[in-house]
């Protein structure tokens, strides 16, 4: 095997490592920071959404027509198809990464719903939580309904005490 160079570590810490510090950095003064990140998720999906709609309908996909890179252009921006219909791919390149990041934008609206104080905030976060879905099955993976499938049954899992007390005090409120 070839031998591995130290600028080919450094690559891997700076690309993968570098991201998630960036982010832990920004993160670290905000007060709330579930919440920046359930919203920028949230806003991603709802920006998405519409452009992964026009693509699975025949549309073309704006992203395709930024080529910056040739040699990644050819690799990622291409229509990908199953079952003679257009997988919706938006930005990500490819419809299994998107519909990773779709059902991670609807588990945290979810949470965010099921947390939420307000019925209008609620509703709000269900429905950021619809739209992302809709847009995941737009892009034909499996993947996302996995992912999906198992997040809402842990998110039951680690919520059911905190819907029980939400009950509960609606109840003792009533008399």
């Amino acid at each position: 095997s070839p031998r591995v160079e130290l600028h080919d570590y450094l690559h891997e810490v700076f690309f993968w490592i570098g991201p998630y510090f960036a982010a832990r950095l920004l993160l670290a003064d905000v007060d709330s920071p579930v919440r920046v990140t359930a919203t920028s998720f949230a806003i991603v999906a709802v920006i998405l959404a519409p452009i992964a709609i026009s693509e699975a309908l025949g549309g073309s996909n704006p992203f395709f027509n930024l080529n910056y890179n040739s040699g990644e252009f050819e690799l990622w921006a291409r229509q990908i198809d199953r079952f003679g219909a257009t997988r919706a791919v938006t930005s990500w390149g490819h419809p299994i990464s998107f519909s990773i990041f779709l059902a991670a934008a609807a588990l945290l609206s979810f949470a965010m719903g099921i947390a939420s104080r307000t019925w209008r905030s609620r509703g709000v976060w269900y429905a950021i939580a619809v739209i992302a879905t809709v847009a995941m099955s737009l892009t034909l993976s499996r993947t996302g309904w996995l992912m999906l499938a198992v997040g809402v049954v842990l998110l039951a899992l680690a919520t059911r005490g905190l819907v029980e007390r939400r009950g509960q005090a609606r109840e003792s409120h009533c008399f």
